[in-house]
């Protein structure tokens, strides 16, 4: 008997309107089939059939079929092979409800969580999600139900040599890490996961098997970022473990020739380097020696060429490990294989297009460019690394990589200090201030302080050279915003690293006569300024110190900051004492000299004598000037002997200093007579300038007169070499000087008869100088 024709408009409502459809494997696969016969691995299926499969399927109200396993498997197979096409999108967001019934049922299920296929197919099926914002959101609303099955596989000893479902939980599990929602699940079962990590990466049957220990090492590498976890990994058994893990892996020709492997291999690499109980573990000589012949046979391995990926985390693990000193002992013997494979990357176009690539080269460049030898190999070849670095910089595709700006900006603040580099930063100052404006100019660049700590260290140390000191004078506004800004983010207090270099960039930019005059405008620099000074754990760092009190000394002379200065002054004089009394201060230069700049300067204001003269700080300033004039070789420190004899010329004016003065008259003076006399001074006015004034000073102290008198001859020569200078001779400042410790020497009586003897010539330069005031 034939079938009852369908009437078209007058069928049921509801009813399938032809022969009904019968749900199979197959039609499951068909429907996730791709759309383009003639290319079918590209072609991505028609979004209606796939809504149809999920459909079918996973809303299905025949209980017979939504409840079928090998259907339910089949639709988590067909999102594997279709989830990379982005089309499809819509598709999921209609599907949300239905994937998280699923994960509802799997998770609430004992028969299907110890079904291996379906886990290993759910598990990779919400990987290939996981680039949908959307799916990450509702992973992260269900990571109990994903979580409890998770738990549930990596403790069933069923599963442990099964090695598919192992690499898909693995996976899942490192991309997970990406999700803030499951740090606290997987803080919670730290142990679980370390356990079970742990075992995985020495089971034998795992370690002959590539995707599985991509999987594992890629979880170390992701796992490591979070807080917990980087201190579990410290612990003796976990590091242990891990280092011979990492052993195992460089046994296996297999395992060694896989570029996935590799990749998360020297990731994981990457990141342990930088924990303190790593250090000792991968410094130990054989270890070192290993892991670096391991990590340079990476660029000879035809397996691994052109997968971009593995450089990226090499040349990240070489970068790190190269901070380690017996690492940088080994690498400075290999020197020009290292160099000859940077090279190779510099010109291979593939490769310079590739930032995150380049970042971690950069990277690398960065710390080697402290190994004197490979110091020496950069500056021969100086012109096409500056190029290569010059074409990335001023790249405007570069501009939004955080990494890769990053790591160029910290190879120009060590490049810097090469002469060869300075000179091409030099040639090209322009193009590099313009490449730092674009940086420094975007609120979003501001906010990282990794960024923002190499951009202003390359400010610091290029500030130096007077031809960028002219294209910054230009840039005042650029600067002070960017400055005002990163000083009011809460965070930038505590950050040590991004304080050194601000501190560092604003002690010299503050000698621009264009930046001193912006920075009398804003107040956020002294406020912050004083709040570092009251951070314990900043006060500690003798580096940052050095930065924040040459800072301090060179903001002083400025009218706003000495007003502020002088208002704070009991917490500037306590933080002083603090300083001086840190562990190493005497043998620090740049913090010696930083300090006595700042009590030069703060000294000059009479507000600052009662403070000062008070016993408790006399009695710590007085015998740290002991101890450097104790010190011959201080001596020949010019920027620190400035420091200390213009803080002289002032504190001498104290009476409690006087006093204390009075009691080293020799030790003073010789010092003093080396500073007028030195051939190392006839390139210092200012610190000849400091001398003179020193001298004039301490003539009023009666203990000094018998060493006037009898080195008066040494003296007043030194004195005719400033009062008769060659007609080139406009230091003004220096002539005062000398002017006015002539004038304290007439007060002397015992060098009467020596200035009687040289009168003519007094009397020339006097009259030369009467001359010049009148014509002034």
């Amino acid at each position: 008997m034939s079938k009852t024709p369908n009437k078209g408009p007058n069928a049921s409502p509801g009813k399938p309107s032809g022969p009904k459809e019968v749900v199979s494997v197959n039609l499951i696969n068909q429907l996730f089939a791709p759309s383009n016969p003639q290319q079918p691995q590209k072609g991505p299926p028609v979004a209606a059939n796939v809504n149809k499969a999920l459909q079918l399927v996973l809303l299905s109200e025949e209980s017979k079929v939504a409840n079928d396993d090998k259907f339910v498997k089949a639709i988590w197979r067909g999102i594997i092979e279709v989830a990379p096409h982005r089309n499809l999108r819509s598709v999921w967001l209609q599907h949300l409800g239905t994937i998280r019934f699923q994960l509802h049922r799997v998770a609430s299920t004992k028969k299907l969580l110890m079904d291996a296929q379906l886990l290993r197919v759910m598990w990779s099926a919400m990987l290939a999600l996981m680039h949908i914002s959307e799916m990450q959101d509702l992973f992260g609303a269900e990571k109990e139900h994903i979580w409890t099955m998770i738990r549930s596989t990596m403790t069933n000893r069923k599963f442990s040599h099964e090695n598919r479902v192992m690499e898909a939980v693995w996976d899942i599990t490192l991309q997970l890490t990406y999700l803030e929602e499951f740090e606290e699940v997987f803080n919670t079962d730290r142990q679980l996961i370390l356990d079970s990590l742990s075992s995985g990466l020495h089971n034998k049957k795992f370690l002959t098997d590539s995707m599985v220990m991509r999987a594992l090492w890629g979880a170390v590498w992701n796992l490591s970022s979070l807080p917990e976890f980087a201190m579990a990994f410290q612990e003796e058994a976990y590091a242990t473990r891990i280092l011979d893990g990492f052993k195992a892996v460089q046994k296996s020709t297999k395992l060694i020739n896989d570029p996935l492997v590799e990749e998360s291999l020297w990731g994981a690499v990457k990141k342990l380097a930088l924990m303190e109980r790593y250090v000792p573990l991968f410094a130990e000589e054989s270890q070192a020696q290993a892991m670096t012949t391991a990590l340079l046979a990476t660029f000879t391995n035809k397996k691994l060429e052109g997968h971009n990926r593995v450089f990226e985390s090499v040349w990240g693990a070489l970068q790190n490990l190269s901070a380690i000193p017996q690492f940088r002992e080994i690498l400075s013997g290999r020197i020009e294989e290292l160099y000859g494979h940077l090279k190779w990357f510099f010109g291979n176009r593939k490769f310079s297009k590739d930032l995150p690539l380049m970042g971690a080269v950069w990277g690398a460049i960065w710390n080697l460019a402290n190994i004197p030898e490979y110091k020496q190999v950069l500056a021969d070849d100086s012109k096409v690394v500056f190029d290569a670095l010059k074409g990335v910089t001023t790249g405007s595709h570069s501009q939004q990589d955080f990494f890769l700006l990053e790591n160029l900006w910290g190879c120009v603040e060590n490049l810097a200090f090469i002469d060869e580099f300075r000179a091409l930063f030099i040639e090209e100052r322009q193009a590099i201030m313009g490449a730092l404006a674009a940086v420094l100019s975007k609120e979003q660049f501001q906010e990282r302080a990794h960024l923002m700590g190499t951009i202003w260290g390359a400010i610091w140390n290029l500030s130096d050279s007077p031809e960028f000191k002219e294209v910054f004078a230009s840039e005042t506004d650029v600067f002070l915003t960017a400055l005002g800004n990163i000083m009011r983010y809460p965070w930038f207090i505590t950050d040590l690293g991004l304080n050194e270099s601000i501190w560092g960039a604003v002690k010299n930019l503050v000698l621009i006569s264009a930046h001193k005059h912006a920075y009398r405008t804003t107040g956020i620099i002294a406020e912050t300024l004083l709040t570092v000074l009251k951070v314990p754990e900043l006060v500690k760092d003798h580096l940052l110190m050095a930065c924040v009190w040459g800072a301090l000394a060179n903001l002083a002379p400025i009218p706003e900051y000495r007003h502020v200065f002088v208002e704070e002054r009991i917490l500037v004089s306590e933080a002083l004492m603090d300083v001086m009394g840190l562990p190493g201060f005497a043998t620090h230069p740049d913090l010696l000299e930083s300090v006595w700049g700042a009590v030069w300067n703060l000294s000059y204001e009479p507000a600052w004598h009662p403070m000062l003269g008070t016993v408790q700080v006399s009695d710590v300033l007085v015998p740290a000037l002991i101890t450097i004039l104790e010190n011959k070789e201080q001596w020949k420190d010019v920027g620190l002997m400035e420091g200390v004899w213009g803080a002289v010329q002032n504190l001498a004016q104290i009476e409690t200093f006087a006093q204390s003065f009075a009691k080293h008259p020799k030790l003073i003076f010789k010092a003093l007579e080396s500073a007028i006399t030195s051939s190392d001074s006839n390139d210092a006015p200012k610190l000849k300038e400091m001398g003179w004034w020193s001298l004039c000073r301490l003539s009023a102290i009666p203990s000094f007169e018998p060493y006037f008198v009898t080195f008066k001859g040494t003296v007043l020569t030194a004195l005719e070499q400033v009062l008769l200078p060659p007609p080139a001779q406009t230091d003004r400042a220096l002539l005062k000087a000398g002017w006015s410790t002539l004038a304290s020497l007439l007060r002397i009586k015992g060098c009467l008869f020596e200035l009687a003897g040289r009168l003519p010539a007094v009397l020339g330069a006097l009259h030369g100088a009467v001359a010049d005031a009148e014509c002034q």
